[in-house]
């Protein structure tokens, strides 16, 4: 038997279970719509009457940015400004979103398996390989009906063509090197295992990777962030505090902005997503 035509049908199989699932009316329900002051980004009409467009897009929260000239025909915006125009406070796409197609078709070129799993004798924070997680979390999000996971792909990249060749980042060229099997290999800059010894490398240039929407950037939609009140050591002999204070979860949920809405759910609900994805 042919397995790559058992493959094809496996595959087919799996996407009419995530269509049949997504069917389902719990999924369907309909929720409140989204008021304006809820999205990251919005249109506003320009102010100087000289300028050729008559709309801009601006940040919803700051509005002393440069203009960012788009017409505000939805037609004509590419698929990752459609993205970013949808982003909300609560989801950052809708459950039936039309652009979400054209948007993965853009950052995909070939389709990759992957099946293999984290090497459980490793340390949480010594497998530097999570590339499947990141693909996996995308899809877990929307199974789940968070939708807080930016659209990722797996793809095949060419290190050389796509990244070598075309990146301004000088201090990243410099880190390229031919591995002694001729592979082409690159490692970066970063504080935990950018080194020769954890490099990644193509075979001998095509290395599998995930690529993910890139969010807005913050010159254009700034946005606050905080660090996980349960985050990690990162030692293997110092243990954080939420391991040894029993009553650690209680003085959370009096400390801003953990203290009031929906924000500590949300973020158990990401905890328990980043579970079940291994990251």
């Amino acid at each position: 038997m042919d397995v790559s035509s058992v493959t094809e049908r496996s595959l087919e199989s799996d996407q009419r279970k995530m269509e049949a699932l997504f069917d389902h009316p719990l999924y369907n329900m309909p929720g409140p719509p989204v008021p304006e002051e809820d999205r990251l980004l919005k249109v506003k009409p320009r102010v100087h009457s000289s300028d050729k467009s008559s709309q801009m897009w601006v940040s919803a929260s700051e509005e002393d940015n440069e203009d960012v000239r788009w017409n505000s025909s939805s037609d004509s915006h590419p698929p990752w400004l459609r993205f970013h125009l949808g982003i909300s406070r609560w989801q950052l796409f809708a459950h039936r979103d039309q652009n979400m197609a054209a948007l993965t078709q853009q950052i995909a070129t070939q389709r990759v398996e992957r099946d293999e799993e984290t090497n459980y004798n490793l340390y949480y924070f010594s497998d530097f390989e999570r590339h499947n997680a990141e693909i996996a979390a995308f899809h877990l999000d929307r199974v789940l009906g968070f939708r807080r996971v930016p659209p990722v792909v797996g793809r095949l990249v060419d290190v050389v063509e796509e990244i070598k060749d075309v990146t301004t980042d000088r201090k990243l060229a410099r880190t390229f090197f031919t591995s002694p099997v001729g592979s082409v290999c690159f490692y970066g800059q970063c504080s935990y295992y950018c080194s020769t010894e954890h490099a990644v490398c193509g075979r001998p240039r095509l290395m599998e990777a995930s690529l993910g929407v890139m969010l807005p950037d913050l010159s254009l939609a700034p946005r606050r962030t905080w660090r996980s009140p349960w985050r990690r050591s990162y030692s293997r002999s110092k243990r954080a505090k939420w391991e040894t204070d029993p009553d650690y979860c209680s003085s959370v949920k009096k400390t801003p902005p953990y203290n009031k809405g929906t924000r500590l759910l949300d973020f158990m609900d990401m905890v328990i997503l980043d579970f079940l994805m291994s990251t």
